[in-house]
């Protein structure tokens, strides 16, 4: 998911690595890489301890940190770190997919800058490659995925919707489609692709009804809200299927009159036999077998999370959701749910030495948790844990 920070003009950027910066810019539209690799500057033969920007990790042993200066480097699991400069005064994210990280600046305050962008397989050397639309315009990676053999690359700039980015091998890209909605992700049920841009919530039920409507939160003011999703059958072409805006509901949000869509869901597992399964920030569990039409699940008595969670994983015999608690003022902990079944679930709190707010996410057979107070955190378990930054 696209998150903004603070963009901050650093002193010292890598004068070395400017040339690549500019083939970058400089590249053919439709996004083929070009160019010498680019080797980033050692700064430290150790991992930092500043604010975390983004992580990723392969199932190999390999996690990249971003940094707002650096970007830290393990591929023994967190045993031994390398510390780079990044290539230039910008703040970078960092994603993995199938073998190749990414490497790319993210738009904060001028989002109509230079996008610059590389790929590597082992994090040592990075290949530079354009990341502009066909029009010229460029674009911020929101989200990397392999989906049905290909690679996907969502990407965005500020209220223009998402470029999608299509490619056989990860290193050769083309503009494949353009979509009204900022698309979070992108599934394949075996028939169909959908593409999903969270959806809007409003107060006040319905008279009827509509597709991908349900009650979210039933309360004093009881909360509804409409997913956006399209489907596809090529990757090219979109449909709307849900989540057009209508004058006739009350939308818990809205700038300058315009709704903003403001509910949140993310993949519960794997599409498994032709399921797309989701969950909400609400309790709820969504799921569809057409890819288009889902039903909502609450979970809110089967499921202890009443504070932000992971997806599920499965590390040896057990599902494992990692959920948080509130503690003190600032201080909020982690619990995980484990199930054999996934259908009963047992509750265990964590230690309280673990990363403040932990989010945790699954490399291999690994987890890695990382919180807003700059450490990390691995296990083999999903209960006994060691710091490795």
């Amino acid at each position: 998911m696209k998150k903004f920070f603070l963009f901050l003009m650093l002193a010292g950027c890598l004068i070395g690595a400017m040339p690549a910066a500019t083939q970058a810019a400089d590249a053919p539209a439709g996004g083929s890489i070009s160019g010498d690799s680019l080797q980033l500057k050692v700064a430290y033969n150790r991992a930092t301890t500043d604010t975390i920007i983004s992580i990723a990790a392969d199932d190999k042993g390999t996690i990249m940190i971003t940094t707002f200066d650096y970007l830290n480097v393990t591929r023994d699991w967190g045993k031994s770190w390398v510390t780079y400069r990044l290539p230039s005064d910008e703040m970078y994210g960092v994603h993995y997919v199938k073998g190749k990280f990414y490497l790319a600046s993210v738009h904060v305050s001028q989002p109509d800058s230079a996008v610059h962008a590389y790929m590597s397989v082992d994090g040592k050397s990075w290949v530079p490659f354009n990341l502009n639309d066909d029009e010229g315009r460029p674009r911020t990676i929101s989200n990397v995925q392999y989906v049905n053999g290909q690679y996907l690359l969502l990407t965005r700039q500020f209220g223009t919707g998402t470029t999608l980015f299509t490619s056989s091998n990860g290193t050769e890209w083309n503009e494949t489609a353009a979509l009204p909605s900022d698309i979070d992700f992108i599934t394949w049920n075996g028939k169909v692709y959908s593409a999903f841009g969270g959806g809007y919530t409003f107060y006040g039920k319905p008279k009827t009804l509509s597709k991908n409507q349900f009650i979210v939160d039933a309360g004093r003011q009881n909360r509804y809200a409409e997913m956006i999703v399209y489907r596809s059958g090529d990757l090219r072409g979109w449909a709307l299927q849900s989540g057009a805006v209508k004058a006739t509901l009350n939308y818990t949000f809205a700038v300058n009159d315009v709704p903003s869509a403001d509910y949140r869901y993310q993949p519960e597992q794997q599409v498994s036999n032709g399921v797309i399964t989701l969950f909400d920030a609400y309790g709820n569990r969504l799921t569809s077998k057409d890819g288009t039409t889902f039903k909502l699940t609450s979970m809110k008595k089967t499921l202890n999370t009443t504070y932000d969670r992971s997806p599920m994983f499965k590390i040896g015999k057990n599902y494992m959701i990692f959920t948080k608690y509130w503690y003190s003022s600032g201080v909020v902990r982690s619990k995980v749910l484990t199930s054999t079944d996934g259908i009963k679930w047992k509750t265990t709190n964590l230690d309280k030495s673990l990363p403040n707010g932990m989010y945790v996410m699954q490399a291999g057979s690994k987890l890695i948790g990382h919180g807003d107070d700059h450490k990390v955190t691995i296990s083999n378990d999903g209960f006994h844990w060691t710091r490795i930054r």
